[in-house]
């Protein structure tokens, strides 16, 4: 009796590790062939925060501002961010660009305005329409890759002191079409007034969600790769390419979100917020189209020359290495002179 107990036993010990075993597969399968779906693009009804959803942490209770919270600008007047990189807190200091590419976006933007004044058409692509390449964010549901590229407009950021006036003459110009042309294209020219630490642009395909304009026609809401990636890694390489040259630039930057302003007449408080005013503006008087988006912040980290020119260019860093040099330099020779 004990033993056709014991064989009894045995048989169940064996049966139950069987159907682990079998049900370890199972689950295996189910998760490789659904990874396999995705990644073939066999299955397009994904269940994907984002896109039957949004990620609740990415916005605050009006659906409409994100809350990034890898991001501390609060030092930004001593020219030093905090950011969350991989997930580990990293100062750095925000630097100024140098005279070589303020020459060289500040040339191209006028030579794109005397096209659109020329011909009255829109331009394409170029130095206002560079590459954001951004990584580390959640990813797609049908793609493998959190590393990121989209080409977004971005432009010089007006200093705090200038940033009101400009906005406020786009807003008195929006109707008045050439007039406000030769104006911008005269503002592009003139880099006195633009702070060259900062670059920016707004986020034109996110949509939050309680927005019902951004969503024009589409009822589901969305959050774009780029914005899922700099939420949770702010870390933005800003691409520059001449539209008739060689010349190529690489800014390596920490973005930040601003929420999209309330309207286009009231003047902000902070500086961030009359960034994100500005930018709206810029695009509101431009194109005529009243949707409102999250501003993108880019601050300045490191810059380098990509050009293909042979003795320039070729990946130099070009922000404060050269200047430091210089300063090296001069000290050095002072010391030997006595």
């Amino acid at each position: 009796m004990e033993k056709e107990l014991e064989k009894k036993e045995k048989s169940h010990g064996l049966a139950r590790r069987s159907f682990m075993k079998l049900g370890g597969f199972s689950l295996l399968s189910f998760f490789t062939l659904n990874n396999a779906r995705k990644a073939l693009g066999a299955d397009e009804d994904f269940s994907e925060p984002g896109i039957t959803g949004n990620i609740k942490r990415y916005w605050e209770a009006d659906g409409l501002t994100p809350r990034q919270k890898t991001v501390n600008v609060s030092k930004l007047s001593d020219d030093i961010l905090s950011a969350r990189i991989d997930g580990i807190w990293k100062q750095f200091k925000v630097k100024e660009l140098n005279q070589s590419f303020r020459d060289f976006q500040s040339g191209l933007l006028v030579e794109i305005y005397d096209f659109i004044m020329a011909k009255n058409m829109p331009f394409f692509g170029g130095v206002y329409c560079p590459a954001i390449i951004s990584n580390g964010g959640i990813k797609r549901g049908d793609s493998q890759f959190r590393l990121n590229g989209a080409y977004k407009f971005v432009f010089p950021c007006p200093k705090e002191e200038y940033i009101d006036e400009i906005t406020n003459k786009l807003m008195e110009l929006k109707d008045k079409t050439d007039e406000r042309r030769t104006w911008v294209k005269a503002k592009w020219a003139d880099q006195s007034q633009w702070n060259y630490k900062i670059q920016v642009g707004r986020d034109e395909t996110v949509m939050g969600p309680a927005d019902q304009i951004k969503r024009r026609d589409d009822a589901v809401n969305r959050e774009t790769h780029t914005f899922r990636n700099l939420m949770e890694n702010p870390l933005a390489v800003i691409l520059y390419l001449s539209s008739n040259s060689f010349i190529s630039y690489e800014l390596r930057t920490i973005c930040h979100y601003a929420p999209p302003p309330a309207d286009f007449t009231t003047v902000p408080e902070t500086y961030e917020e009359k960034i994100s005013r500005f930018v709206n503006v810029l695009g509101y008087t431009s194109h005529q189209v009243d949707h409102k988006f999250p501003a993108m912040i880019y601050y300045v980290v490191e810059a380098f020359d990509n050009s293909m020119i042979v003795g320039s260019g070729e990946g130099t860093r070009v922000v404060k290495i050269r200047e430091n040099i210089k300063n090296l330099y001069a000290k050095a020779k002072d010391r030997l002179i006595g």
